[in-house]
C-alpha cells in the first residue's frame, strides 16, 4: 500500500503550507510564496481551492493525514484536454517519495477522471532539484524558452506528460 495519498485541501493544512510558502529554500524559484505570504492569504487560497472549475489543488498527505505539500492541475482546459501541473513540497517532505507519489496520483485524476490528454509544466533550468526530479520521473522534456528571472535572462525548460 502506498504510504502517501492526496485529498482536498483543508484549513488545518494552512500552518504547514505557510511554513513552506515562507521558506526561501522551497520557494526561491517559484512564482508564489515569500515574505508576502501570511496566514490570511494561505487560508484564502485553501478556501478558494473548493472551486475546481479551472484549478484542482490537492494536499499530499502521509498515513497519518499530515500535510506534506500541494500538487495541482491549473488552467484546466477541457476543450484542449490539457492542464498545467504544479507541485510544491514542505521542506520536511523533500526526498521522502511524497512528491513522486503525489505526481502519480494527480496524473490518475487528470487522465482517468478528467479525461485530459496532456499535462505540461515549466521550470527554471537553474532549479536543479526540480529538473532532476522531473527527469528521474521520466517526464518528457519538450523544449526551452527564455524568461526573465530576478532581473536576468534565464532558461525555462518545458515538460509534458501525455495519456
Amino acid at each position: 500500500m502506498n504510504k502517501f495519498r492526496i485529498r482536498p485541501l483543508r484549513e488545518e493544512d494552512a500552518v504547514p503550507m505557510l511554513e513552506w510558502l515562507t521558506n526561501e529554500s522551497v520557494t526561491q524559484y517559484l512564482s508564489i510564496g515569500g515574505s508576502d505570504s501570511n496566514m490570511e492569504s494561505t487560508l484564502t487560497f485553501i478556501r478558494g481551492a473548493a472551486d475546481e472549475s479551472v484549478n484542482l489543488h490537492r494536499a499530499i498527505v502521509d498515513e497519518d493525514d499530515q500535510y506534506l505539500g500541494t500538487v495541482s492541475l491549473k488552467n484546466i482546459d477541457h476543450a484542449k484536454q490539457e492542464a498545467e501541473y504544479a507541485i510544491a513540497m514542505h521542506q520536511n517532505a523533500i526526498g521522502t517519495g511524497a512528491a513522486a507519489a503525489g505526481t502519480d496520483l494527480i496524473q490518475d485524476i487528470a487522465f482517468k477522471t478528467l479525461n485530459l490528454r496532456r499535462l505540461y509544466l515549466n521550470v527554471l533550468r537553474i532549479n536543479e532539484r526540480a529538473v532532476k526530479f522531473y527527469d528521474r520521473l521520466g517526464i518528457c522534456y519538450t523544449h526551452s524558452t527564455m524568461t526573465i528571472y530576478s532581473g536576468e535572462e534565464s532558461e525555462l525548460f518545458w515538460y509534458e506528460m501525455n495519456h
